[in-house]
């Protein structure tokens, strides 16, 4: 419409530009003419005719011409001044000047800088500052430029906390974080302590754990809730990538060389909970940490017993388990081709569902009182299943048979006499001490 052209400061520069060449014309013009008409009836006067009839007409025409042409910007100001409102034009005349194009500047910059002040973007920012910028010293240019001052203070920490988001440090987020705190409150300062969030929680994700905490005296003003007997054994806490968060037993051996296996178990349903961070009653109740905490049995291997949380299951944390046993296996220098997992009931599940996740990760893997599944996942993967008498055969023999005709014979199953489905944490039994159930995890080694 017309009337937002006439609300432009650029429309009404440019008709300013024109009313002063009109008004110059219409000077000029009628000074031209007027020497123009001198000069002719002085010649007329100083001829021997003298002053003919032609010379008169000529003159008086230049004198109408001249008022004509001096009157014409004065009758249009005055007809467009007590015009109708209606008059799609009248705004652009009568806001063609110094007042009106700084009026225009002054709604332009304003209706930008509320744009920036909104959307706090860089591109907004800047083209709200081009516009303030254009508008004369006053009063409305320092308040403009005030509300910029803030959008920039913003726009500048967006960049920053987009560029520490990747790669940025803990002492990045937390210098990061006192900044942003400090913006009034707004959408944009939401959106950056959601990114600074964020970017935390990656943090804490790649943390690599600390190799001398890791293997550290269990101890001092905050021991663990079960007497820990062996000092290479630890209670850790660890949060993945993905969020999940969970406790975690580590044994490390003592005076611990590079290349050593790892193993990996996972607990039943009864065991679930978080000891680290909510202090249940729960401690190392089976696996063989429970076996090495005890004395009776010694491995030369680390050991990872992840904690499920309660009202979970193992199968949930598949991905997270192997994020944390990969940092570890990288802090500690250990043989990534000799990582072995086993779990005994809801954590023989995991097992199940774990070692189809990631074919190409585990060197052996031992399953304890479950049904089976998935036995392709076996093809390049040593098995090996353990089923208390009392707990019924299941399913357990066939699919070993199965799993032998896809790997080459690399399964067996054993069925353990005497025993129910508790077969790793009975109070004065365990199948880690009857069978040689980590000695032959690490004994096997990935070939791809």
């Amino acid at each position: 419409m017309m009337l937002s052209v006439c609300d432009s400061s650029s429309v009404l520069e440019v008709l300013n530009i024109v009313r002063i060449i009109i008004k110059v014309i219409s000077i000029i013009v009628p000074i031209i003419l007027i020497i123009r008409m001198s000069m002719s009836l002085t010649k007329s006067l100083t001829s021997k005719d003298g002053l003919d009839s032609k010379i008169v007409k000529s003159i008086i025409n230049n004198i109408v011409a001249c008022i004509v042409i001096f009157m014409i910007p004065i009758v249009v100001g005055i007809l467009v001044r007590y015009s109708s409102e209606d008059f799609q034009y009248r705004k652009c005349f009568l806001s063609a000047n110094a007042e009106g194009i700084h009026a225009a500047r002054v709604t332009e910059a304003s209706t930008l800088v509320s744009i920036a002040v909104k959307s706090m973007n860089k591109s907004d920012y800047e083209t709200a500052l081009i516009a303030v910028s254009k508008i004369d010293d006053s009063a409305d240019k320092n308040r403009l430029l005030n509300q910029l001052a803030n959008v920039k203070k913003t726009v500048e920490l967006k960049a920053k906390v987009e560029e520490a988001f990747t790669n940025g440090t803990e002492d990045d987020y937390k210098q990061l974080l006192a900044e942003v705190n400090k913006l009034s409150s707004s959408a944009a300062k939401t959106e950056l302590l959601q990114k600074l969030k964020k970017m935390k929680e990656r943090i804490d994700a790649s943390k690599t754990p600390d190799v001398g905490e890791a293997i550290g005296k269990i101890g001092g003003s905050n021991p663990p809730i079960q007497k820990v007997n062996n000092k290479n054994i630890t209670l850790n806490y660890y949060k993945a990538s993905n969020g999940q968060a969970f406790s975690y037993w580590l044994y490390v051996p003592e005076n611990a060389g590079s290349e050593l296996p790892v193993v990996i178990f996972i607990h039943g349903l009864g065991e679930r909970g978080n000891d680290y961070k909510n202090g249940t009653t729960l401690g190392i109740v089976s696996g063989p940490i429970r076996e090495i905490n005890r004395g009776a049995k010694k491995y030369n291997a680390i050991i990872i017993q992840p904690q499920i949380p309660a009202n979970d299951k193992s199968q949930n944390y598949g991905r997270s388990i192997v994020e944390l046993t990969t940092k570890l296996a990288t802090n500690l220098n250990a043989d990534k081709k000799r990582i072995s997992i086993s779990g005994f009931s809801n954590g023989c599940y995991g097992v199940f569902a774990i070692v189809p996740q990631f074919p190409n990760y585990f060197s052996a893997a031992v399953g304890m009182g479950c049904t089976p599944s998935n036995a392709n996942a076996f093809k390049t993967v040593p098995l090996k299943t353990y089923v208390g008498s009392g707990d019924g055969v299941g399913t357990m023999p066939p699919f070993v048979e199965q799993v032998k005709k896809i790997n080459g014979g690399r399964a067996w199953h054993i069925q353990v006499p005497h025993h129910a489905h508790n077969i790793t944490h009975d109070t004065n039994y365990s199948v880690f001490v009857e069978y040689p159930v980590v000695e032959w995890m690490i004994g096997e080694k990935r070939v791809n």
